[in-house]
């Protein structure tokens, strides 16, 4: 795990490269420059330049340094520069928490038609269930119900053996939870949770696709309009 310094450098770095400050493929300064530049220890730096490698924002060669990739080269992770200092640096903020949240959507609404399909069993059903409730009886917290909000559609992946959608899932999470925590904490506590999450429990016991379709995008729906209209 990068530390709190190493997160910084990251986040100075991308906001650099994004202003195009290195150029669309140029090369960034030596570690030795950066040390002094920033003044912090070469480790903060070298774990700062391993983030933005793996996060595919910079391609790092053994006596070449690091060069910047072409931005459609790069990862969703992105989006997780300095977790405690979740703004983004791009000009069209709005644009990226707006397409981020369509992701999001269009990942929940597959998974929602699939497992519609498939079905789980009783057990993983009643699992999810108990999920929904710890979600709901937080739902006065915005940061304990975001933080469980995914917990039951977790079990039902995990239950119907769809394990890289569970990781999909999770990958997307830790990204928007960061990104779009100030929006998300002035949305109202979901109070339609737990009569969405029930319907689609009853459409995946009945292998409803359509139903379950349409439970998942009856809480989708009112989460961005809620959001929106408090966003006003």
């Amino acid at each position: 795990m990068a530390s709190k310094t190493g997160d910084q450098v990251a986040n100075r770095l991308l906001s650099r490269i994004v202003d195009g400050q290195y150029g669309p493929q140029g090369r960034l300064p030596s570690e030795r420059d950066l040390v002094s530049e920033m003044e912090v220890s070469r480790a903060s730096v070298r774990e700062a330049l391993h983030l933005l490698h793996q996060w595919g924002v910079v391609a790092i060669r053994p006596g070449s340094g690091a060069q910047v990739r072409p931005a459609a080269e790069w990862q969703l992770d992105v989006l997780r520069a300095a977790p405690e200092q979740p703004s983004i640096p791009w000009d069209n903020q709005q644009a990226i928490v707006d397409e981020l949240i369509h992701l999001r959507r269009t990942v929940y609404l597959d998974v929602a038609e699939r497992l519609g399909r498939t079905g789980v069993s009783e057990a993983v059903l009643r699992n999810a269930k108990d999920a929904a409730i710890r979600a709901y009886e937080n739902r006065d917290q915005p940061a304990v119900f975001a933080r469980l909000e995914l917990g039951p559609i977790r079990i039902l992946l995990e239950g119907a053996g769809m394990l890289p959608s569970v990781w999909m899932l999770n990958q997307l999470a830790a990204v928007y939870g960061p990104v779009l925590g100030n929006e998300l904490a002035a949305v109202e506590a979901a109070n339609r949770f737990w009569d969405c999450h029930c319907r689609l429990f009853e459409a995946i016991r009945e292998q409803s696709p359509l139903h379950a379709l349409q439970a998942v995008e009856s809480y989708l729906n009112w989460r961005d309009e809620t959001r929106y209209e408090e966003a006003a």
